[in-house]
């Protein structure tokens, strides 16, 4: 795993199943009181319930963060688009003006459509 986020739910998870595996070993034993087997049983739940909730919040971040990146992109991306499309409506009108630019206008012109 190359990613620190990665790598930090990978440890806490490896944690959570070592508790939890302990827990189990000492519950499943028949000689203790049942009062610490309600305890080891609610805790046995809680390490389970935070590993649970430790993971979906990491899953939802990363989602939301994800999603703030892609509409990022696609507004630049469209605000790029929006002022090549205005430059090759103004090179048309210069062009329309003065002919004998028309080479050079018609050059700008081919290139700006290329990038669209």
């Amino acid at each position: 795993m190359e990613e620190p986020l990665e790598n930090f739910l990978e440890l806490v998870n490896e944690i959570s199943i070592l508790l939890c595996a302990y827990i189990m070993n000492v519950f499943s034993n028949t000689a203790i009181n049942s009062e610490l087997s309600g305890i080891l049983g609610w805790t046995f739940l809680v390490i389970a319930v935070i590993n649970i909730a430790i993971n979906v919040a990491a899953l939802t971040v990363t989602q939301f963060i994800g999603f703030g990146i892609d509409i990022q992109t696609k507004r630049m991306e469209y605000r790029k688009n929006k002022v090549l499309k205005a430059r090759m409506v103004n090179l048309r009108k210069i062009q329309e003006l003065n002919p004998k630019s028309a080479r050079y206008i018609q050059k700008e012109i081919d290139t700006q459509t290329s990038v669209l």
